[in-house]
């Protein structure tokens, strides 16, 4: 088959399906925003989107945006036609107009849509973070933004989504057409090396024998309930003498609303809390190798989020076997059982949140229980080789090739 992925950041969540399909004999290629991007095997081109003359209202401007980065995509596909370039099923992640103009380019290509998020209103986030609050201009800008992905989804033969949760947020009347498909992990646990985890820990100026927690979120915001982990933080600190915290991340907002006095989260943590700065490590991002290790060795991983896109380092951990507290929300309880494969506390409720860490810290024989459980659940839910198959079929029955006997 030739295929066509679509995505605005490279590789996003196409990288390893696309990795797979050009192994597997097809051709692949990617398109994407992102230029000088290392190729992992398949070919990647990138689209310039030009600029949008005039100003906008913040009301119209998401969906201008997706306007000018669909006529940029057309251009780069109008010239793989040139090329002699069709695909036989285009795969574009929605959201940000990519996909608009398939059907205009090549009427007969079947297109894949894969949705993200439909922000509701009052949404699910929106109204676990702030209550029944006066509506934000800004949370009235997110209703505008879901015009693109409807837009996008009506001209698409087929949709999927990675979580029955996210599948949930979407209106009534798409829920039908739409198909849960996991991304997919590399779920055979990771050999765990002591000397290469204080290595590791050495050159980041950790002790190496301490005993420590992790926290990762790509930022350091409310919807990652960061905040939130910084006061359970202080509290497990004074029960904990001992205690290290590695905390991983960029002190920038990318979901929800920035702090309103002007500081970041990470500023207002430590301004505010009286922390014992010795005891907690920020690494900025540390490599894939680093990062498990770090994870294998923790004492407990704290995953908190709002209901909202589950991240990929919450079934990660869960996949390495990491004993983890994480919030009793609806997107985590679709993969973890409170007691089963980790504990659950009140997102809100920085006591609970310290006291379900302290009880992993104190009590290693229920940490190596919740994480093989947890490890076992990810095989059977998250086995990245089988979900890479089932795609690959979805893909071929929707190009009319034969299926493998």
């Amino acid at each position: 088959m030739n295929i066509l992925f679509l995505h605005n950041s490279f590789p996003g969540q196409f990288g390893p399906r696309a990795q797979f399909l050009q192994d597997r004999g097809h051709k692949v290629i990617f398109l994407t925003a992102h230029s000088g991007v290392e190729h992992m095997g398949f070919e990647v081109r990138s689209f310039k989107t030009r600029p949008i003359a005039g100003d906008l209202s913040d009301y119209s401007r998401s969906f201008n945006e997706a306007v000018a980065r669909a006529h940029s995509v057309a251009a780069s596909m109008m010239a793989l036609k040139q090329e002699n370039f069709t695909p036989d099923v285009v795969i574009s992640h929605v959201g940000n107009g990519l996909g608009f103009f398939t059907k205009d380019v090549w009427s007969t290509t079947r297109h894949l849509a894969y949705l993200e998020w439909y922000y509701r209103v009052p949404g699910a986030d929106i109204e676990f973070l702030y209550g029944d609050t006066p509506r934000s201009r800004r949370d009235l800008v997110n209703r505008l933004q879901n015009a693109a992905s409807l837009l996008e989804a009506a001209g698409a033969d087929r949709h999927i989504v990675p979580t029955q949760w996210q599948k949930q947020q979407f209106p009534d009347f798409l829920q039908d057409s739409i198909e849960v498909l996991h991304d997919g992990l590399e779920v055979e646990r990771t050999t765990f090396s002591i000397e290469k985890l204080r290595t590791v820990l050495e050159r980041r100026n950790i002790p190496t024998n301490a005993t420590y927690i992790t926290y990762l979120a790509r930022g350091f915001e409310r919807y990652r309930g960061f905040s939130e982990f910084m006061a359970s933080l202080k509290i497990l600190q004074a029960r904990h003498p001992d205690l290290h915290a590695i905390v991983t991340g960029l002190d920038r907002v990318f979901y929800g609303r920035r702090n309103a006095d002007g500081r970041t989260f990470k500023q207002a943590a430590l301004d505010d809390l009286e922390l014992d700065l010795d005891r907690i490590h920020f690494p900025g991002w540390l490599d894939r190798g680093e990062y498990k290790l770090v994870l294998q060795g923790a004492a407990a991983h704290v995953y908190l989020t709002v209901p909202f896109v589950l991240s990929w380092s919450l079934l990660e951990a869960m996949s390495l076997g990491c004993g983890i507290v994480a919030s009793r929300v609806s997107p985590v309880e679709e993969f973890m059982t409170d007691r089963r494969e980790g504990l659950l506390a009140d997102f809100f409720n920085a006591d609970d949140i310290a006291s379900k860490v302290s009880e992993l810290i104190s009590n290693p024989s229920l940490r190596f229980s919740l994480g093989r459980n947890a490890s076992q659940r990810m095989k059977q839910a998250q086995n990245r080789a089988r979900l890479f198959r089932e795609f690959e079929t979805l893909l071929k029955g929707m190009a009319g090739f034969p299926q493998a006997p």
